[in-house]
């Protein structure tokens, strides 16, 4: 996914909870200060709430204000830097033929589409991208529907409606932020520069290894047209590690690169 709109995601988020907390604050105090009142454990409570969320929005803000600038960066430099060339990689520092290891932060490939090329691949991700929100959308509302049920003692068609609308949902915004973070070129031709931990596609820069996210695996697809490049990779949560892909296309001519490329990632992973 696009790590900007990851990173304004999180601002977003940071800028809710302060404002949220900032607003319970007073209340909070107010019931402090009604001791002994009964309630001034509310207030106590209250009071710990605020400061929680307060605590976690500058902890977001900060965080994702440092995505943030490293996205430009990374994007500023992947612009400029050459790539490769990968049949002919550059030797080591003793000059010999022996090939130095690649650092994650050079540029593997550099790749620009027809305008016929980019309609198919947008084309195939639209499809395949809602097949798997569609998919991922029926399994939570089925398994969602079925704890619902087990748990609270309310009828199958509210159940129904209230799994319904959190899955359809969830399926809108994955689908979205997964074709966004692909994109097409308006007046410039479309372009993917691969990098040994990301995938900068029309100026949207996916990473896949970094220090919330590790590579998987790495394969061509053959059936799309034209071919594809596909990088997995995973990051832990809550209830355990969770993966996605990032799909690049071949272009005429570069599928002897991208096997190249896909060794080279291979190799980088293992490093």
């Amino acid at each position: 996914m696009d790590q900007k709109i990851i990173a304004r995601g999180g601002l977003f988020t940071g800028v809710m909870l302060l404002v949220i907390g900032i607003c319970v604050l007073p209340l909070a105090i107010g019931l402090l200060s009604s001791y002994p009142h009964q309630l001034w454990p509310l207030g106590l409570l209250l009071f710990a709430s605020s400061a929680l969320m307060i605590a976690g929005s500058v902890k977001s803000l900060r965080s994702s204000s440092k995505k943030l600038k490293q996205a430009d960066e990374q994007m500023r430099l992947l612009k400029k830097t050459p790539a490769i060339n990968l049949s002919k990689p550059p030797p080591n520092a003793g000059g010999d033929e022996t090939a130095a290891p690649l650092s994650i932060n050079s540029v593997l490939a550099r790749w620009t589409y027809t305008e016929e090329e980019w309609k198919k691949f947008y084309a195939w991700e639209l499809k395949d991208r809602k097949l798997s929100a569609v998919v991922t959308g029926l399994v939570i509302a089925v398994v969602s529907s079925l704890l619902f049920k087990f748990y609270r003692e309310t009828s199958w068609w509210v159940v129904i409606a209230i799994c319904a609308t959190i899955s359809i949902l969830y399926s809108m915004l994955s689908y979205h932020f997964a074709i966004s973070s692909i994109g097409r070129a308006v007046k410039l031709p479309n372009t993917v520069v691969i990098t040994g931990n990301a995938v900068l596609i029309n100026d949207k820069l996916n990473p896949f290894a970094d220090e919330d996210r590790w590579m998987g695996e790495v394969k061509i697809l053959e059936e799309p047209d034209p071919k594809v490049l596909e990088i997995t990779y995973h990051w832990n949560t809550r209830k355990g590690s969770t993966s996605d892909e990032i799909h690049v296309p071949i272009p005429k001519g570069k599928l002897g690169e991208a096997v190249l490329l896909m060794d080279q990632l291979s190799k980088i992973r293992e490093q």
